[in-house]
């Protein structure tokens, strides 16, 4: 549907299609400070995004606004300033009517693919905002990985964040090593709840199993430090503390004393500087994280 209730989908798809999974549209009803958050299945070609965007008053008027690009994720923020006290902030009309189109022959994802619009992806919204300002940050921290749990190398790791905010978590991003861009980006399709939940209530926010962190091509015998970005409605946010987590070799996974590669247990030991160490063995020396298996 094209209604404001149908705004986030469900999809584990690999492929290299180009569609929206998701846009925030169902925290309309509560806010005029909103910031619209389109989540996509790849990479957004910024130069396409302002052409190929249309956010339209009841009128039928382009509303002012600036756009913002991060891999995935496009924001859409009024130009317009909020009534006092809130003048700092960015507001659309209170209880008014709005539109959007996305252009599928404009837009388009970072390998060039052209946006997708089917009954189940479409392209055309609607939405009517309410009277609130939301000015409060939600709540993020990390809920998997564990601090200082390792990881293999090959294998695709769950990412998850847990949330909490008076209007509503609508994208988590994830990140390894640093923030240039996220590993992955959710809408709240990929939450507990599903949906956008407000009130202060928990939602943890997770990784597509299909595209959770794939850890293929990643040093072993590293840490990494892994953390989330969680945005509301409005588009405060707030960043979790930072997780540790020690990649390890497939090989240090597999059940099997490799001795070949140095193991001096089964999926343990090894020269602690070697790609292929697997953490210290029951009851040998462990004097720092990255050197005791798991």
């Amino acid at each position: 549907g094209t209604g404001p209730g149908a705004s986030s989908y469900l999809d584990s798809s690999s492929s290299s299609a180009l569609y929206l999974t998701g846009v925030n549209t169902q925290c309309a009803s509560a806010l005029k400070n909103l910031q619209l958050q389109f989540v996509f299945s790849r990479g957004v070609l910024a130069t396409t995004v302002e052409s190929g965007i249309a956010v339209r008053d009841a009128d039928g008027d382009l509303v002012d606004g600036s756009f913002g690009v991060s891999g995935k994720v496009v924001t859409f923020t009024p130009a317009a300033a909020c009534p006092s006290p809130y003048e700092d902030e960015f507001c659309f009309d209170e209880t008014a009517n709005y539109t959007i189109e996305l252009l599928p022959g404009v837009l388009r994802s970072t390998t060039g693919t052209s946006l997708s619009c089917t009954t189940s992806y479409p392209c055309a919204f609607s939405f009517t905002t309410g009277v609130s300002v939301d000015v409060a940050d939600p709540l993020v921290s990390m809920d998997a990985p564990d601090d200082g749990e390792s990881l293999y190398a090959g294998a695709i790791e769950l990412l998850q964040a847990m949330t909490s905010d008076d209007s509503g978590v609508s994208v988590v991003d994830f990140y390894v090593i640093d923030d240039d861009e996220a590993v992955y980006s959710s809408g709240t399709a990929f939450s507990n709840a599903g949906a956008l939940l407000g009130g202060g209530e928990p939602n943890a926010f997770f990784t597509d199993t299909l595209e959770e962190w794939d850890t293929a091509g990643y040093l072993t015998n590293e840490s990494y430090d892994v953390w989330a970005r969680g945005l509301d409605c409005a588009g405060n946010s707030d960043t979790a503390a930072h997780v540790s987590v020690v990649l390890r070799a497939a090989s240090c996974n597999n059940d099997v004393r490799d001795t070949d590669l140095g193991e001096t247990g089964v999926d343990c030991g090894g020269p602690s500087s070697g790609a292929y160490y697997c953490g210290a063995c029951e009851g040998d020396a462990c004097s720092v994280v990255a050197d005791c298996a798991s």
